[in-house]
């Protein structure tokens, strides 16, 4: 870094000089531009030197990470994390007691073993399984330390530890918040990079089929058979391990997952613990084994729940006020209405917010809904009970939230709503649907949402309001508009992420990001994104809804197509862009953006299903025809779409034959841009 400086300090020292006055207007500009190219010089030597010098690992250990993030691994570890903060002070503290919870304590102390915690929804399942592996971690760690004081040995603070813990624990939490948490493929993977943890790891040698494959430069492994192996071998690098796995009903296949858990049981000192609700699939496989059913530890879920609820209640500002003898009949009242659902509990406690006398209160307990439909129901009234513009921006806010493949910040989804489909250019957030703060957000969906405070990240309230919100949708106009198909609610997504790249919002945020002063460069690429927080989303997650999009239509090839023609008549737009969401061009995988002049194509060949790659292919014949086709066969391959690389190999594009087309006016017959082909052909199986 010194050495970068100093070189730009032998050009700016003569500008020191004493100069002649009156300034001329040209040595003022040069003096600004040493200043500027100094300035830019220490901040690249600051990111060298803080980024680049901690990146020069061992070979194997750089291998490592390189494969850990060609696999796509997510980290759980911020939801077992939520999960925890969730957890009240005093509570859950009952599984650990041996007199109370004999299942646990017997599963704890064995080498081998299986235990399924069942509830029903909003029973604590999650919140018990992330305190048990808190539980876990601590004691862990405790042993190691001591270890390593008894052997007087110092480690550093990033160093991991130099002895193996007794076991090693692996954990897995399905977020419904997340939509690629629930995935089995990210399951898997994710397990796998966890048993990858030793000390040494070498993985040129214990994987070097995986290890060549990554060098080779193919993509990773889809096979869900293959990532089984691969952790079954990972997990004999440990001699004891053991398993957590919380949210299983939540799965996309969950048959498959519970057919994995049983190979893994064949394992030699594998402990597994599965907290999950009793659908029938996971009853049927777990009924007979050892289990801790919570309905059978209701005294002590309900003990847990009224202290909850007693600091939830002194927690806000103006629950607190409640007279303490009327707090006390609130929480017998709750807590039996309730009958172990926290969620159900939260969501009547939190409506007596409403209420400005005691005996208000006392109408709402005595009528409060003995079942979480009637509570959901009551959530979108107490919406409907405000204006049009707001019933809007919940709505959407849901949609976003229910549908998105990535979880959303606060300041996302704020901008998200504004995204509206079926204007033409130049197309524009509708600013009427910016909400005046962030916590009027919050505000105005009440508890169909949570923050996490920590992250800033949003999700619906609970799962069992994404259950609700995807059923089949009233026939009340009022109601509906706010349920969204599951698989639908993609197609609509996917049009409001490609529609807000073209957005001019985001040509504003640069030109903004222009007249303000900064230090450094990169500042002013971060204020980009500070201002159109939704670019990370749309272009790290948006294209990848297209994938999900089911109902076969043209809608999103029109709009690519619009993008394709959109880009490079902006190219300057989406180099700043690309810079603000990687600090570097050269660092950033979608570089190809501005490069693809078939970007329609490009995009479709990465994240489009076969059958909207195939009518696009069929406006653009040219495409798909001789080499261009095999050229397409081969970049399905390279990328891992095998699912097109199929289509493509059987698609035989239909015979065009000429047609006569009877026109008063040939000028009212529009040309169609890239089509391919004239307007007086069409396809043989269309006649």
């Amino acid at each position: 870094m010194s050495n970068a400086i100093e070189d730009h300090k032998k050009v700016a020292t003569p500008t020191r000089r004493r100069g002649p006055f009156p300034l001329s207007l040209e040595m003022l500009n040069e003096e600004i531009r040493l200043i500027q190219e100094y300035k830019q010089a220490t901040a690249d030597a600051l990111y060298d030197d803080f980024y680049k010098s901690h990146r020069k690992l061992e070979p194997k250990i750089q291998l490592a990470l390189d494969i850990i993030e060609w696999l796509g691994f997510i980290d759980i570890t911020d939801r077992q994390e939520f999960m925890s903060r969730e957890r009240h002070e005093g509570t859950c503290k009952w599984i650990f007691n041996p007199d109370v919870c004999k299942r646990y304590h017997e599963w704890r102390s064995a080498r081998e073993g299986f235990l399924w915690i069942r509830g029903k929804a909003a029973t604590g399942k999650s919140v018990i399984l992330a305190v048990i592996v808190d539980q876990i971690f601590k004691d862990l760690w405790e042993k190691i330390e001591d270890q390593e004081k008894q052997d007087g040995y110092k480690r550093e603070y990033d160093e991991p530890p130099y002895i193996l813990p007794e076991f090693f624990p692996a954990f897995y939490f399905f977020d419904f918040r997340d939509t690629r948490s629930l995935k089995t493929s990210t399951f898997l993977k994710s397990l796998f990079v966890q048993f990858l943890q030793v000390p040494e790891p070498n993985l040129a040698v214990t994987f070097p089929d995986l290890a060549q494959r990554h060098l080779d430069g193919l993509p990773p492994p889809t096979d869900i058979e293959t990532f089984q192996d691969l952790i079954l071998h990972a997990m004999r690098s440990h001699e004891k391990k053991a398993i957590f796995v919380d949210g299983l009903n939540e799965c996309d296949d969950v048959p498959a997952v519970m057919a994995f858990l049983e190979r893994v049981m064949q394992e030699a000192n594998v402990r597994v613990l599965v907290a999950s609700r009793p659908d029938p699939d996971i009853l049927t496989k777990y009924q007979d084994r050892p289990t801790i059913n919570l309905e059978d530890y209701i005294g002590y879920t309900n003990a847990d729940m009224r202290k909850w609820l007693m600091k939830r209640m002194m927690d806000h500002s103006r629950l607190h006020a409640i007279p303490e003898h009327k707090k006390i009949e609130v929480l017998d009242a709750v807590t039996k209405c309730a009958e172990g659902s926290f969620w159900h509990a939260q969501c009547v406690v939190d409506s007596l917010e409403v209420c400005r006398s005691v005996a208000q209160v006392n109408v709402m307990i005595r009528e409060a809904p003995t079942d979480l439909e009637t509570i959901h129901y009551n959530l979108l009234r107490r919406v409907n009970e405000r204006s049009e513009d707001v019933q809007l921006i919940v709505s959407m806010a849901i949609r976003w939230l229910g549908g998105a493949l990535r979880s959303l910040s606060l300041s996302q989804i704020i901008e998200a709503v504004q995204i509206e489909l079926g204007h033409t250019p130049p197309l524009r957030l509708n600013d009427d649907l910016t909400v005046v703060t962030p916590d009027d957000m919050l505000m105005l969906c009440g508890n169909l949402v949570k923050i996490d405070d920590r992250t800033a990240r949003l999700g619906l309230g609970h799962p069992t309001v994404r259950t609700f919100l995807t059923q089949s949708p009233p026939e009340d106009e009022k109601f509906s508009r706010y349920f969204f198909d599951a698989h639908a609610i993609h197609r609509d997504l996917a049009l409001r992420s490609i529609t807000y790249i073209m957005t001019d919002d985001i040509e504003k945020a640069i030109a903004k990001s222009y007249t303000q002063a900064f230090m450094f460069d990169i500042s002013r690429r971060y204020s980009i994104v500070d201002r159109c927080p939704m670019l990370t989303y749309v272009f790290e997650g948006g294209f990848e809804h297209l994938r999900y999009y089911t109902q076969e239509d043209d809608d999103a090839i029109d709009l690519l197509v619009l993008l394709q023609n959109h880009v490079p008549e902006k190219p300057d737009k989406y180099r700043e862009v690309l810079q603000a969401l990687h600090d570097r061009t050269e660092d950033t995988p979608y570089q190809w953006i501005v490069e693809e002049k078939e970007l329609a194509l490009a995009i479709l060949v990465r994240f489009g299903p076969p059958w909207m790659l195939k009518r696009y292919l069929l406006r653009r014949r040219d495409l798909a025809e001789g080499e261009e086709k095999d050229k397409l066969v081969k970049w399905a391959e390279n990328i891992g779409r095998f699912d097109l690389r199929d289509m493509l190999a059987d698609f035989e594009l239909p015979e065009l034959v000429e047609m006569d087309i009877v026109s008063e006016d040939p000028e009212q017959v529009p040309a169609v841009e890239g089509a391919g082909g004239s307007q007086d052909v069409v396809m043989a199986d269309e006649k």
